[in-house]
Order: structure tokens, then sequence, then C-alpha cells
């Protein structure tokens, strides 16, 4: 039995003992694992050359500062907006649980209450730290995730050339 194979039935073993799959699982993944290992991906030439010439292309469509300072703002906006929006829609209230339940509990006060004024002053902050809250989650949302997805996208293309170079030198893997 070659290393690898009893690493996978070690590893098929160990689930079944933790309860984690039944026994016809554990087979058919002995068996897949066993498909995948036994038949590398064969990359052709005009596949390789339309890898290349997309990470070409992937390199140019880096996002410039300016472009991800654009997209932040665009997320800062829409995000509260969405945010409200689907609050509304969903009947939850507009500013997020928290200013609901304070608002409950400044109406349950009596009416010349001491801290009843200075409770319902938190009020608008709390609302505004929702809506601070989305803003900034859009912002990073609307710059960060083309820049994470440009990079995803252009590993992906260098693994597949590095695959086609390592099966056309024979060695199977080439350096990182």
């Amino acid at each position: 039995m070659k290393p690898d194979d009893a690493r996978k039935v070690a590893c098929a073993r160990t689930l079944l003992e933790l309860d984690a799959v039944w026994p016809s699982q554990a087979t058919a993944l002995l068996k897949k694992a066993s498909d995948v290992s036994a038949a590398p991906p064969v990359i052709t030439h005009e596949e390789a050359t339309r890898s290349l010439a997309r990470l070409h292309d992937l390199g140019n469509q880096a996002m410039t500062g300016a472009q991800a300072h654009r997209g932040a703002i665009l997320g800062a906006v829409a995000a509260p907006a969405i945010d409200v929006t689907k609050r509304l829609v969903s009947g939850d209230p507009a500013f997020g649980a928290r200013t609901r339940d304070a608002l409950k509990g400044i109406r349950a006060m009596p009416a010349g209450a001491p801290g009843r004024l200075g409770a319902l002053a938190k009020v608008p902050v709390m609302a505004a730290r929702s809506l601070a809250g989305s803003a900034i989650a859009g912002g990073l949302t609307g710059s960060a995730i083309p820049v994470v997805k440009n990079e995803v996208e252009r590993e992906a293309e260098r693994g597949k050339l590095r695959a086609y170079i390592g099966q056309r030198t024979g060695n199977g893997s080439t350096a990182q």
C-alpha cells in the first residue's frame, strides 16, 4: 500500500470512529480520493495559453487606489440604505433592536423620571452607531472584495500554469 493510500484509509477510519460519516460515505470518499489521485488534470497548451492571457488581463485590471476609494464610498453609502430597507421590509425596527429596546424602556419610565431625558438622548446615538456600522461594513465590502477577488482569480491562473509547467517538465510541481 502506498503512503498516500494508507493516509486516506486512516482518514476514512478516523471519520468513521468519530461518527462523522456512514460506512457507505467513507467508502465513497475513498473511491473519490483514489480517482482524484490517479488522474491528475491534463492541461493542454491552448488552456495554458488562455490562462496566461487571462493572468495578464487580470494584472492589467488590478484596482487602483482611486477605484478602491470610490468603491469604499459607494459601499459606505449603499450599505446603510440597504440595511434600513431590509429591516423595514422584514418588519424589524429601522435602526436595530437595541434602539427599539431603549425606546420601550423609556416609554415604561414614569413621565417625570429623572433619567428619562438622558435615556432619550442616547437613542439617536444608538441609531447613528447602527448606521455607522453598516457604513463601515459597506465600505470594506466595496473596496476589499474586488481586490481579493482579483487576487484569487490571479492565483487560480498561476496554479493552472504551475501545473502545466509541472506536467511538461515531468516533476509534477514547480517552485512556488
